[in-house]
């Protein structure tokens, strides 16, 4: 069920904004939404070919660089590229390269070090690269701002997801952290948590069948009874970003249609409370 999308506002003309891990997903979805508010954006992501094909959809300002967020020079590198191409400065960083291995029992150093070097370590070496280069949009009074993509998962047990969730809470975690130590400079730090999100990786987990087949399955999780679609996730991110959440930060934004909080009973169907007006 998709849902119908407010008019598009344009709150950040202008800003160069990287979007890490934006050849696919809730990322590819964000470049599109930042795009259309008249951002210049820059893709970074591992998947060169991926980047390209989301970068060629728009005629201009937009563009990508192949990078892998889990080294740290690279990173630095890169930044400063897209940077030096923007006056020296970088005004908003979104991150949301994810590795998706889910272990626990199984699980062996080179999961538990996979997990975190992309999921953790990844966007620490983006937030590192980018905090010079928002130091100088800074002096100038320009807006600054980075969102990093968590996930409900960092704070619910699920069943045999030790080295995926465990990644997102230390996002949720380490975002507070950030935002803390560039709030002085009034650069503002948060994290989205979305749920059950129709994208590529959730399409593999649905098989057959598609998304018709799967939504009144994973649907029932949720308050809205459905599950989320990029383009919700995209534009809670742009406004996180933009100055219409000027005073907002160190938050974790749910973007999750009722899932967190939503309990086992539901709506009461299989309670003492079915069919009543409670």
């Amino acid at each position: 069920m998709a849902s119908k999308q407010a008019p598009v506002c344009v709150r950040m003309k202008g800003w160069p904004i990287i979007v890490a891990g934006g050849a696919s997903g809730i990322g590819a979805g964000t470049v599109a939404r930042l795009h259309s508010e008249g951002a210049i954006v820059q893709i970074f992501d591992i998947n060169g070919e991926g980047a390209k094909e989301v970068a060629d959809k728009y005629a201009s300002d937009v563009s990508y660089q192949v990078v892998d967020v889990t080294n740290k020079k690279m990173c630095a590198q890169a930044v400063e590229k897209f940077a030096n191409a923007n006056g020296g400065m970088v005004q908003g960083l979104v991150n949301s390269v994810a590795y998706f291995g889910c272990k626990a029992f199984d699980a062996e150093k080179e999961d538990w070090d996979k997990s975190f070097s992309v999921n953790v370590v990844g966007y620490a070496n983006m937030v590192t690269a980018v905090q010079p280069y928002m130091l100088e949009a800074r002096k100038l009074k320009l807006s600054c701002s980075i969102v990093n993509v968590s996930s409900t998962s960092r704070s619910i047990a699920q069943v045999k997801r030790w080295t995926y969730n465990a990644t997102k809470g230390a996002v949720s975690a380490m975002t507070r952290c950030m935002a803390l130590d560039m709030g002085r400079d009034n650069i503002r730090v948060n994290a989205i948590s979305p749920s059950w999100t129709w994208t590529p990786e959730v399409a593999k987990a649905a098989k057959e069948g598609g998304r018709e087949k799967w939504e009144p399955v994973w649907g029932k999780f949720h308050m809205l009874n459905r599950i989320g679609n990029v383009e919700e996730v995209a534009s809670a991110i742009a406004f996180l970003l933009s100055d219409d959440a000027g005073f907002v930060t160190g938050s974790d934004l749910a973007c999750d249609g009722g899932y967190m909080a939503i309990g086992p009973e539901r709506f009461g169907e299989d309670s003492s409370f079915a069919g009543s007006d409670y």
